[in-house]
């Protein structure tokens, strides 16, 4: 389980669909990639949830660059989607892994906040605020 909490999943999430979009694959909501892609991203933020509850200062700082980095790749990639290429749409997976993209970047270090703020409540003189 400790292995788990260094795997970037947001990171491989991003570059896996900005490769599936680069090679053209048909990501639409009825066909299986996207299907298989809308699962993962549940998936991914359930995983990306859990592992921010207790985590040490060095991963959390681990898991911020991470987010910083699928945050460029994402936002480039979808630059070039929409502006590179003659505008192509983009679609609900599209959708789905840019949100989920910008919650990982929200989400988790809101919740690693607030657990460690729990434990300093815990463990602290016990003053409440």
């Amino acid at each position: 389980m400790r292995k788990l909490r260094r795997i970037p999943l947001v990171l491989i999430l991003v570059v896996s669909w900005a490769i599936m979009r680069y090679s053209g694959i048909n990501l639409s909501p009825g066909g299986v990639p996207g299907m298989i892609l809308l699962g993962v991203c549940i998936g991914v933020l359930m995983a990306e949830f859990y592992k921010s509850g207790d985590i040490s200062l060095g991963g959390f700082g681990l898991d911020l660059a991470f987010v910083v980095v699928a945050l460029i790749v994402a936002t480039a990639t979808t630059t070039v989607l929409v502006y590179g290429n003659g505008w192509q749409q983009l679609g609900f997976a599209d959708a789905m892994v840019l949100l989920i993209t910008i919650c990982d970047s929200w989400v988790p270090p809101y919740n690693s906040f607030r657990t460690a703020l729990r434990n300093l409540q815990v463990g602290g003189s016990g003053a409440e605020q």
